[in-house]
């Protein structure tokens, strides 16, 4: 009989889950930016407080603090942070932006949703052990058997 081990949770599983010392919570509606010419212009290359989209989103929405990242974008306000899914044309224009010397981001309308179920769901499990053996050069089942001539691996049948 095969015996299974039970998924384990991160330590602080089924805490609040805190950003800066503030709550942070998962949006439940959409923010819309608008990126304009001066947001591209002002923005610093390789800074997620500093980008033209989170100029943007302190333009026109004034929270206290802004975190563009590539999978999510935090928004801080004054007792608490929202967190929003950052959308694919933005994680294009990121790519681009932080690529070039020249600040390359098309100016327009971006919509920032809430985060999906499955990532919320996701959020605390751990996925893999620390130290996981089928990733590990010493593990015995995934080791190259090294028996043929000028040390080819060869298949070895028993």
């Amino acid at each position: 009989m095969k015996k299974y081990k039970a998924k384990r949770s991160r330590s602080d599983a089924g805490r609040p889950k805190k950003f800066h010392g503030k709550l942070l919570v998962d949006a439940t509606e959409s923010l819309h930016a608008v990126v304009t010419d001066q947001d591209r212009k002002s923005g610093i290359i390789l800074d997620p407080r500093k980008c033209a989209a989170a100029h943007s989103i302190m333009r026109t929405h004034h929270p206290v603090d802004v975190h563009v990242h590539r999978c999510i974008t935090i928004v801080e306000y004054g007792d608490h942070a929202v967190r929003y899914k950052t959308p694919q044309p933005v994680r294009d224009q990121l790519l681009r932006y932080d690529a070039s010397e020249d600040k390359k981001f098309s100016v327009g309308t971006y919509k920032f949703l809430p985060p999906p179920p499955s990532l919320v769901k996701r959020r605390g499990i751990r996925h893999s052990e620390p130290d996981r053996a089928h990733g590990s050069n010493n593990n015995k089942r995934t080791k190259a058997k090294i028996i043929g001539e000028k040390g080819r691996p060869e298949l070895q049948i028993k």
